[in-house]
């Protein structure tokens, strides 16, 4: 029962913090947001902006093209993670939101 009571009071924390902001919280967040809502939308793993050389190679290229293949620089499992809840309640906040403030909740009862 301590499990769950504790797993509750976390989403609730969690919830009430995200939901302080309207969208991604800071640039990077933003950036995983953005990637997560192009393969829900059928785009795939694609950026339409370049967040980091190392998403180009390292170099700008002659042909500059948009959209770019993104995760280059960061790995796409917290992107992978929320695709699922963009599908299933749209683009917005909670679903980008949601599976990350379960997982963060998870934190409290395994510590017991």
């Amino acid at each position: 029962m301590i499990p769950i009571v504790l797993f509750a009071i976390g989403l609730l924390a969690r919830a009430l913090a995200g939901t302080a902001f309207v969208g991604p919280a800071y640039p990077d967040s933003y950036y995983y947001v953005h990637v997560a809502e192009r393969p829900a939308a059928g785009q795939g793993f694609t950026t339409d902006y370049v967040w980091n050389l190392d998403d180009i190679g390292g170099a700008l290229p002659a042909a500059a093209v948009l959209p770019v293949s993104a995760n280059a620089y960061w790995m796409p499992l917290t992107e992978v993670l929320q695709v699922p809840t963009l599908w299933l309640l749209g683009a917005g906040p909670l679903a980008s939101g949601l599976p990350l403030w379960v997982i963060g909740a998870f934190a409290l009862p395994s510590t017991t």
